[in-house]
């Protein structure tokens, strides 16, 4: 009886995950700009996921509704959502689609030894990404030679993912 129950349950998420792509098949997207990690949030170590539902309708107009996640988390994540431009890949009339937005928070272990990458974010599609951010800011104690070029920076903003690199699917490490 257990299996049984198993394998209906295995049948109507795999039931439920096909409507949703379905809903959404001819739909592109380009993130514009990458979700921020808030400042209060990344201080006071706070991780996790945040949820949304994202109602489109048919002229691409988003509708972005909270499911679950912290309240810290929650403006950053849904400001990418919503500057995020959408496309219908196929022509002619297009019902209103809906999906699930996710966005997950981590800070990276100091232990890693990547004292110098301080942000990564990996997408993983249209409804996944992956936001990792380092606790401290890089001292002099990382620095190659005795030149320190952290005591010169006055102001500092996060790197955009080219477009086109991003519409080929490029990704990987960058060391500067």
């Amino acid at each position: 009886m257990r299996i049984v129950s198993v394998i209906l349950l295995f049948i109507s998420l795999a039931c439920c995950m096909n409507a949703q792509s379905n809903e959404c098949r001819s739909l592109g997207a380009q993130d514009v700009q990458m979700p921020a990690y808030a400042p209060i949030a990344r201080a006071a170590h706070i991780e996790g996921i945040v949820r949304f539902k994202v109602d489109l309708s048919p002229d691409l107009r988003p509708e972005i509704t909270l499911l679950e996640g912290s309240k810290f988390l929650e403006g950053s994540a849904k400001a990418f959502l919503e500057v995020r431009r959408y496309w219908w890949m196929t022509e002619g009339k297009h019902a209103s689609c809906t999906y699930t937005a996710s966005i997950e928070y981590h800070i990276l272990q100091s232990a890693s030894g990547e004292a110098n990458n301080l942000y990564r974010v990996t997408t993983l599609g249209l409804s996944h990404t992956i936001v990792e951010i380092q606790p401290v800011k890089p001292t002099c104690m990382d620095c190659i030679n005795e030149t320190c070029p952290a005591q010169r920076v006055k102001e500092a903003q996060q790197p955009i993912y080219p477009p086109i690199a991003k519409a080929a699917r490029v990704s990987g490490d960058v060391t500067a």
